[in-house]
């Protein structure tokens, strides 16, 4: 073997090492949603049809003033974006099964065969809140859901969450939150919108770097279970730190908040002081001001 091809060989070796390394630790610009998205035929239609739908309720809602709703149920509301797409678009997976297809009733005011369920609520077109939820793909562990401006999260779930996750709220970081109070208790200590890099390990992530405010997230997450048990927030400058340990349901969305020090609040000031910044939310979450327990 001569010294030119043991180093290619050398050369494929070293690749290989690195292309693995990288693969299990992948470091991404921070806001970059969902890194364990699936990209199988299934899941492009899916996603295309999700995508579709969130944009006929966004065309809506610019249209009316407001959201769909109808006080018979999500169907009956879906039903008002008749003319914005075709009832076809609300199939979640691809069928040759003409009476399996949706359709739109007619008679009834229905949308008929949906593989969505929908929100159906008044009130405001609210960024970061689950309005559409996919409903159980054959043979499919993953879950769709579908945000305002056509955002989309998949969730891989032991069981179907139902109805469980529409309404809920999702933060920065890609966490679910169970109601708009612990979202904004959450997001008013969340990395700025000016954080650097989000690391994440085997799909998990376990570390966000904001430089701006001169913290260290980082994240720590139940065994076996794939859900989120603690945050900690680390002050560079200051050396101090706040964990949050959280509650999370069967479908991993987070139902409780619970912070060390007691003093947390103070600590959270000295942090935020340190970098002689002011204690306020971020330009993006200026409209959630004050912090709940």
């Amino acid at each position: 073997m001569t010294p030119r091809t043991c180093g290619v060989i050398f050369a494929i070796i070293f690749s290989a090492i690195c292309f693995a390394f990288v693969m299990s630790r992948e470091i991404i610009p921070f806001g970059k949603s969902d890194p364990s998205y699936d990209l199988n035929p299934n899941a492009r239609f899916a996603r295309n049809h999700l995508r579709q739908i969130l944009e006929a309720i966004s065309v809506y809602h610019s249209d009316t003033g407001v959201l769909p709703y109808h006080p018979e149920g999500s169907d009956s509301a879906l039903y008002l974006l008749r003319n914005y797409l075709p009832a076809t678009c609300f199939a979640n997976t691809p069928t040759t099964n003409s009476v399996d297809a949706p359709y739109w009733d007619d008679e009834r005011k229905e949308l008929k065969n949906s593989g969505w369920e929908y929100l159906n609520q008044r009130g405001n077109f609210q960024s970061q809140r689950i309005y559409i939820v996919s409903h159980p793909i054959p043979h499919s562990s993953i879950v769709y859901l579908g945000l305002k401006h056509g955002e989309i999260l998949t969730r891989e779930l032991a069981r179907h969450p139902g109805c469980k996750l529409l309404g809920s709220f999702v933060t920065s970081e890609g966490f679910i939150v169970a109601s708009e109070d612990l979202s904004t208790s959450w997001s008013r200590m969340a990395p700025s919108a000016r954080a650097e890099a989000s690391i994440f390990e085997s799909g998990q992530l376990t570390e966000i770097t904001d430089t701006h405010r001169g913290l260290i997230y980082r994240y720590e997450y139940i065994p076996k279970r794939d859900a989120l048990a603690r945050r900690c927030i680390f002050s560079v400058k200051s050396r101090v730190e706040i964990k949050e340990d959280v509650q999370v349901d069967d479908v991993k969305q987070i139902i409780g908040i619970g912070r060390t020090p007691e003093n947390w609040r103070d600590v959270w000031n000295r942090m935020v002081n340190s970098q002689g910044l002011k204690n306020k939310s971020d330009p993006v979450r200026k409209t959630r001001e004050g912090m709940a327990d």
